[in-house]
């Protein structure tokens, strides 16, 4: 009887664990990109990146301009073309300040992350350029409703703990219809309130300035995010 006691105890002991590793330690980014109009992401790139620096983007950064993205293909002859421009010139002037991004288009959403802090800003070749990959098996959720794109992601597919913070930029592209690559359309600009508490129960948003040259899904006018 005593043996069937230790033994009852020990599985109920076991049962209390598993409960407890399992439950309620997610800790979920919930962000919010509104546009002003209805999102497009067929011929639209949008780009949500992290950093530990305020200073994402340069202040070269100009709409209209042509981008590439970390381990995405692009058209080089294109590339070639434009005075003071290639590939090392991207990852000096903004990727040694990204440390990830997501990158959303068709319906689609990919995480890549830099294999340190930040980008190598010595990348200066294709083939180094294209050897970054995306992040294998993350599983971020995108939803669209009318003109805001909603993306939710278990801040440990990040790399981040509760109680972490990370600035953030948000950019919009037109697709090249060649590549992987786009034309900037609009971004937030570089600023310390763009930063995010990965506390649960945080809650934040801002407002961007309306760009009537825009096409309306380009425009970027809210961001909100939420931890939970």
């Amino acid at each position: 009887m005593k043996y069937f006691i230790i033994v009852l105890s020990l599985l109920l002991l076991t049962g209390c664990a598993r409960t407890i590793s399992s439950g309620g330690d997610v800790i979920n980014l919930e962000f919010k990109i509104s546009t002003q109009g209805p999102i497009n992401t067929s011929n639209t790139i949008y780009l949500l990146v992290f950093s530990s620096t305020q200073l994402i983007l340069s202040e070269k950064a100009t709409l209209d301009d042509y981008f590439i993205f970390p381990g995405k293909y692009f058209d080089d002859s294109r590339l070639a073309t434009l005075p003071g421009k290639d590939i090392n010139y991207y990852y000096t002037s903004y990727f040694k300040y990204w440390k990830q991004f997501l990158y959303l288009t068709n319906n689609s959403i990919e995480l890549t992350t830099a294999s340190a802090n930040s980008f190598d800003a010595s990348i200066a070749t294709i083939e180094d350029h294209q050897s970054i990959e995306p992040s294998q098996g993350f599983e971020g959720i995108q939803s669209i409703h009318a003109d805001t794109l909603t993306i939710t992601v278990d801040i440990t597919q990040l790399g981040y703990e509760e109680s972490d913070t990370v600035y953030f930029s948000i950019l919009t592209f037109e697709k090249d219809t060649s590549s992987e690559a786009g034309i900037i359309k609009d971004f937030l600009t570089n600023d310390s309130s763009h930063v995010i508490d990965l506390t649960k129960n945080q809650l934040n948003s801002g407002n961007n300035s309306e760009n009537t040259s825009l096409d309306t899904h380009h425009d970027i006018v809210q961001w909100q995010y939420r931890v939970y």
